[in-house]
């Protein structure tokens, strides 16, 4: 791995990120929008200085929480590296992550996403947020790797 300081940078950010979100879903701790702010001002740093922080990069584990601070992040830094990550070979940028990274793209744009990967709660439960083509949906899904939509759904239903 090239950038082992990047990668334990990476890490200890989205620990700070999913240690904030847990505790404000647990209702011990309020909201506070500093954490995205800072940890998407490093990651504009980071994405800067080595372009996207890819498994070779960084390893597996610090890619995969690269991509989950960068859902977090304002929403043209976020088309910014979904163009780098989907210039990436496929053995260096997770396929779930580029079809998550796209869908919230697409949603905070008022698109209909692609994937399925963004819900709502509707009155019987989560809910997809409206998507292309929904007679294709599974099998796009299954192109990158995601569950079927049904089990996905289930899945967000069962964490509630």
């Amino acid at each position: 791995m090239a950038n082992e300081a990047i990668a334990e940078e990476i890490l200890a950010m989205a620990d700070e990120d999913q240690r904030m979100r847990s505790e404000v879903a647990a209702k011990t701790r309020q909201w506070d929008a500093s954490v995205d702010e800072r940890n998407a001002r490093r990651m504009r740093a980071i994405v800067s200085e080595i372009g996207w922080p890819t498994t070779s990069n960084v390893g597996a584990q610090a890619e995969h929480m690269a991509w989950l601070l960068v859902q977090h992040a304002e929403l043209e830094f976020q088309k910014h590296c979904f163009a780098l990550m989907a210039r990436e070979p496929a053995d260096e940028v997770c396929a779930r992550h580029l079809a998550y990274l796209e869908d919230r793209i697409r949603v905070r744009e008022g698109l209909p996403q692609r994937y399925g990967t963004q819900l709502q709660k509707g009155d019987g439960g989560w809910e997809p947020l409206p998507v292309l083509d929904p007679e294709d949906l599974d099998a796009r899904r299954r192109s990158v790797g995601l569950e079927p939509m049904a089990e996905y759904l289930d899945g967000a239903r069962r964490s509630l």
